[in-house]
């Protein structure tokens, strides 16, 4: 990522969470594992395509496979499963 030169590379500018159960995350076709179920992805750099303000000179994804997510203190996906969060009792 050096090579670029350009300090955007380095910028967070997509997150997602693998939600097709009929996708195989199998290293074969980026689209296919970034949106594999039990997945979560980070997209480095460029994000103009998706609406996003960064211009950088390239793109690259991270996916990691059957992660914990949390969000708002409540985990919402536990080892790549989603799981229903604990209502919030006012």
């Amino acid at each position: 990522m050096e090579e670029y030169f350009d300090p955007r590379i380095y910028i967070a500018g997509e997150l997602g969470i693998g939600l097709n159960s009929c996708s195989n995350c199998l290293g074969n076709c980026y689209i296919e594992d970034e949106s594999a179920y039990g997945t979560f992805h980070v997209g480095l750099g460029r994000n103009i395509a998706l609406g996003g303000v960064q211009n950088a000179k390239g793109h690259f994804d991270l996916v990691c496979r059957e992660p914990d997510i949390f969000t708002d203190n409540r985990q919402i996906m536990d080892r790549g499963k989603i799981i229903a969060p604990e209502p919030v009792l006012y």
